[in-house]
């Protein structure tokens, strides 16, 4: 989904989390959900963070691991991943 199109969204039902309370749009502007990015058969997040870094969040048998940042920076003109 673009951007722009979440956004619009989120105006819409008032929703202004992606996903749980800490991915907020103004936080973490993308986000991309990966079937399995580390053959450990469960599912990742990339997503760009406010500043621009594109960060991958391995999942994990009880939730999210901390974030791994892949690129510190450039990213925050990205309009989509994936």
């Amino acid at each position: 989904m673009h951007r722009r199109d979440r956004q619009d969204a989120a105006q819409s039902d008032g929703d202004d989390t992606h996903a749980c309370g800490s991915f907020t749009y103004s936080a973490y502007p993308l986000l991309y959900g990966t079937p399995d990015v580390n053959h450990d058969g469960v599912p990742g997040i990339w997503a760009t963070d406010a500043a621009g870094a594109l960060l991958l969040y391995q999942g994990g048998a009880t939730g999210l691991g901390s974030a791994a940042t892949v690129s510190g920076s450039g990213w925050s003109t990205v309009r989509q991943l994936g």
